[in-house]
């Protein structure tokens, strides 16, 4: 059995050695006389083969799979490309989506916010009125001073920082 294994390995790498002499004969890179010592010699393919392993390291930086790569989905599957392309468009599209709805649910909460900014100064100003009116005054003078003020000063830091 390890025989037979081993046997079908070998006729694999001389198999993958004569598929390699060929492409390298038809590329130009082999003559006549290199065919000729190869085919005399069969460990020179080997060899051959060995040397000829290539290392090829590429980069691209798109959000896209490079061009040739599109090509080859596309052998493998039709309208591949256009199907990422398609995807990809599909995907910005929720992306913009979600992005419009966080800054719309944004300027809803400042809106509240302001609202009821509002509103709890507009009763500290009120208890304020009630306890002068009851004659409390220091109670009135720190619900001003303590409650209304930075609210008020908030609001009006705004308006100071908008004119510059």
């Amino acid at each position: 059995m390890r025989k037979e294994n081993h046997q079908e390995a070998e006729n694999n790498k001389d198999s993958q050695a004569n598929d390699l002499i060929q492409k390298l004969q038809k590329q130009g890179i082999l003559d006549d006389a290199a065919l000729k010592v190869i085919y005399e010699n069969p460990e020179a393919a080997k060899v051959i083969t060995q040397i000829a392993v290539q290392h090829k390291q590429e980069s691209y930086d798109s959000p896209f799979p490079h061009p040739d790569h599109l090509e080859r989905f596309n052998e493998l599957y039709p309208d591949a490309a256009e199907t990422v392309f398609k995807e990809f468009e599909r995907q910005g599209k929720d992306r913009r989506d979600m992005e419009s709805i966080i800054v719309d649910r944004g300027t809803k909460f400042d809106l509240n916010a302001q609202k009821y900014g509002f509103f709890t100064s507009i009763i500290l100003v009120i208890a304020a009125l009630f306890g002068m009116y009851m004659g409390w005054d220091v109670l009135s003078y720190g619900i001003l001073g303590f409650g209304v003020a930075p609210i008020v000063s908030s609001y009006f830091g705004k308006f100071s920082k908008k004119e510059k």
